[in-house]
């Protein structure tokens, strides 16, 4: 069965013109082989899919994941099928390598027209809390071809499943009939619909799809996203319960976690989202600058970007000052330097996790703890 399959991803893959894949932003660059997420494959498998429309979904997710690496410690993958009721091919620890997938994959064709999709999402959310992997996103790739009104969706294990962290991915199976599921755009995490209409879907869309799914913040962390599909291209900010002194809180959020940092501000939206996240009123922040004989410099090098963005700052007298941000009665936010040994609330800025950044379990442990160990 291999042999054959190979030829036909080689022809399929030859056919649509599998493109790059693009990067969701710098701070989360899209390396396929790097993925680590637990995905489930959930497929319908009705008359309104036929078995020549099955064996198509079947190598187009082969085409995918063969660019992956599948492992027990990266990306690992399971796959449901679905008519009148789910049936599980494979658990998240069936496949221990993307060649065992390559050879063993092998989704049956269950036929008839009714689709019970809430059950094989139901199913599919089992499988993840029986042996999901603690800091690792869990998403969804729906494949459904017949799911005509919002009535016969299930809109509420969709929206658990999104509101517990997943991600669920919906793709439009646009049978030889041409007939589309409009309906399914309501069902997925937004910005995360794909189509084969046209034939427009390609294997790099669903793995940029992916990419951006390993894209997010760790639990307790505030996401500052851009894009459509909510990816937090602009940090993961973690606000802290004490007030501590400049260098004492730069080292609480270094040992949080690797590469946090005290905030670089460089566009309102950051600038804003740093009192947003925090419970306090009336409060000054340090801000991961200082100010050198009245300029301007930003820790570990970084320089200021040459932007709209230009803060009021009321500048102290001496050599050199310590940088802080204040939100004022009218919510107009200002910065002052001042004393470093002066104890001010902070919060800290970390890339997000992505292919690249990944979250171990050891630094994970560390996340919640920001009390500076001199207090």
């Amino acid at each position: 069965m291999l042999s054959s399959k190979l030829f036909s991803l080689f022809m399929i893959i030859w056919l649509s013109g599998v493109r790059d894949v693009d990067a969701v932003s710098d701070q989360c660059p899209c390396l396929v082989d790097s993925l680590w997420l637990d995905v489930i494959f959930v497929v319908e498998s009705t008359e309104a899919v036929s078995k020549v429309g099955l064996q198509q979904v079947e190598l187009f997710i082969e085409t995918t994941l063969m660019q992956t690496t599948i492992s027990p410690s990266q990306l690992r993958v399971g796959v449901i099928t679905y008519a009148d009721e789910p049936q599980i091919v494979a658990d998240l620890t069936t496949y221990g390598s993307t060649a065992e997938l390559m050879a063993k994959l092998d989704i049956p064709f269950l036929g008839g027209v009714v689709n019970d999709a809430e059950s094989a999402l139901r199913k599919a959310t089992e499988l993840f809390q029986k042996d999901h992997r603690a800091n690792v996103r869990k998403v969804a790739v729906l494949f459904a071809a017949s799911l005509d009104t919002i009535a016969s969706m299930p809109i509420e294990i969709g929206n658990d499943f999104r509101e517990d962290g997943g991600v669920l991915i919906a793709i439009e199976f646009v049978s030889a009939r041409g007939a589309h599921v409009p309906a399914i755009r309501e069902l997925a995490s937004e910005g995360y619909v794909l189509s084969t209409a046209l034939e427009q879907l390609h294997s790099s869309d669903l793995l940029e799809a992916l990419c951006d799914a390993n894209c997010y913040c760790a639990a307790g962390h505030y996401p500052l996203s851009n894009g459509t599909r909510k990816t937090p291209d602009g940090g993961c900010f973690l606000p802290s319960d004490v007030a501590a002194e400049r260098d004492q809180a730069a080292s609480a959020c270094a040992s949080a976690h690797e590469g946090a940092f005290l905030p670089v501000v460089n566009d309102d939206q950051t600038n804003d989202l740093l009192f947003a996240v925090n419970k306090w009123s009336d409060v000054q922040l340090w801000l991961g600058g200082k100010l050198i004989n009245g300029q301007l410099q930003w820790d570990n090098g970084v320089k200021p970007k040459s932007t709209a963005f230009n803060p009021i700052i009321h500048k102290s007298t001496a050599t050199e000052a310590c940088l802080y941000s204040k939100q004022k009665s009218d919510k107009k936010i200002e910065w002052f330097s001042g004393d470093c040994s002066t104890p001010q609330k902070f919060v800290c800025q970390s890339a997000p996790l992505s292919s690249k950044n990944r979250l171990t379990m050891q630094s994970h442990a560390k996340y919640r703890k920001l009390t500076p160990k001199t207090m």
